[in-house]
């Protein structure tokens, strides 16, 4: 599996790329505002993280690696600020007729349950590198 995580990173990240192509992409300079900029740049910076990663463990640079995956210390709780900026930006901008339709499928009460899934999740991945940081600290000590 860890062989070709990164080749499985690299198509999902194609297909974001897809995705986000008619929202975002096809009009990047076109008033988009800068909470959006903010998040999918840092967003841009985790997947990219997420493929090199395990190319670089295929290509015997752990050194490299592990500088790094260093940066997933600041990548991490960044996208999880740029993720609630980006959300109170949307939710701030709809006008009251609009949240009492959309946004009454997406408020604050329904997106509270999503963004403590989100929270678990980047704990796990945060918990994850750490773990592995500690066995890798206990098997530089032990060479």
């Amino acid at each position: 599996m860890f062989r070709t995580s990164g080749y499985w990173f690299a198509a999902l990240f194609v297909g974001a790329l897809f995705a986000f192509w008619p929202r975002y992409l096809s009009r990047f300079g076109e008033g988009i505002d800068r909470y959006t900029h903010f998040h999918a740049a840092v967003a841009t910076i985790w997947c990219l993280l997420l493929i090199v990663q395990p190319f670089l463990i295929g290509a015997g640079r752990r050194d490299l690696h592990r500088r790094l995956g260093a940066l997933s210390w600041v990548v991490g709780p960044l996208l999880f600020v740029a993720s609630v900026l980006l959300t109170s930006a949307r939710f701030r901008a709809m006008d009251p007729a609009t949240f009492a339709t959309d946004g009454s499928r997406r408020g604050p009460v329904r997106t509270a349950p999503f963004l403590g899934r989100v929270v678990a999740a980047k704990a796990v991945v945060v918990g994850t590198v750490a773990f592995l940081a500690g066995l890798a600290a206990a098997g530089g000590a032990v060479l």
